[in-house]
């Protein structure tokens, strides 16, 4: 009988980028004392103002350390976001710089 193959739930590509982004998250959190939006709340999660596309994950320039309802209410209301700078132009979503 033949053995079946086992799949992989992410390339090997993807999940050295995770690798790396978790080591990248954690270093980031640890320097981070206060929600980056509130002031106020301890961050938890990691917004991406930019996307998660390609090298747009381990992107530290355009990272925010956010609490859960700061990050909720960014994701809620595009449009604020934009205005206050947490998300980025339209258009420029999941695009990485030209720099």
């Amino acid at each position: 009988m033949k053995r079946r193959k086992n799949i992989r739930r992410v390339s090997v590509k993807k999940a050295e980028a995770l690798r790396e982004y978790y080591n990248k998250r954690a270093i980031f959190m640890a320097n981070i004392e206060a929600c980056m939006c509130c002031k106020s709340a301890l961050p938890v999660e990691i917004h991406h103002k930019r996307g998660r596309a390609g090298d747009l994950l381990t992107d530290i320039r355009h990272w925010m350390a956010l609490c859960r309802k700061c990050h909720k209410a960014i994701h809620s209301n595009i449009a604020r976001a934009r205005e206050a700078g947490y998300i980025c132009e339209k258009g420029l979503w999941n695009k990485p710089d030209r720099s």
